[in-house]
């Protein structure tokens, strides 16, 4: 399996801006052939009316499936913190982190859980050589990654929280 990795751009590559002015702040794992983003079945790339459209509009993504990561501060529940019941936490027991986020998503003839986990890892990979403390999955409009994380998150590591929506691992980074 062909595996891809670079940050997006923000616009076509004849738009005239520098690498630097150019690039986005998502880095993005493609699985498979490298394909245009227009060309996903699953979770194609919004059409904007602003003065800035989406920057995925210009990029490429995989054949199979793609990734994408961003480090934000992220507010997570503490390492330690009870749930009240199911996904919720009381307010106290949330903290700010820089954390990796990312959307997930395997086109529909490629649908298995094996392309999810394989992503899932690397994501974890990704940000260890970041150094970052945590892996945050959004996970509202990726069905399958909800499945996963619902039915086997706590074996592999991660923690629901808001309604389930999210799912967060801490990492040991070492220093």
């Amino acid at each position: 399996m062909e595996v891809h990795e670079f940050w997006l751009k923000k616009h076509s590559e004849d738009s005239g801006f520098s690498p630097e002015e150019n690039r986005c702040d998502t880095y993005r794992v493609a699985l498979g052939e490298l394909i245009d983003s227009t060309q996903r079945k699953i979770l194609p790339p919004k059409r904007s009316y602003s003065e800035a459209p989406n920057p995925d509009r210009w990029n490429k993504s995989g054949s199979i499936g793609f990734m994408d990561l961003r480090v934000i501060p992220q507010t997570i529940p503490k390492e330690n913190a009870n749930p009240l019941s199911g996904c919720d936490f009381k307010e106290r027991d949330y903290e700010e982190k820089k954390v990796i986020i990312d959307l997930v998503g395997i086109e529909p003839r490629h649908n298995s859980l094996g392309y999810l986990r394989f992503l899932k890892n690397r994501a974890e990979e990704i940000a260890l050589e970041w150094g970052l403390e945590a892996v945050v999955f959004v996970i509202t409009e990726n069905l399958k990654l909800r499945d996963l994380m619902r039915n086997h998150g706590t074996r592999l590591g991660y923690t629901s929280y808001a309604h389930g929506y999210r799912a967060v691992k801490r990492l040991k980074v070492n220093t």
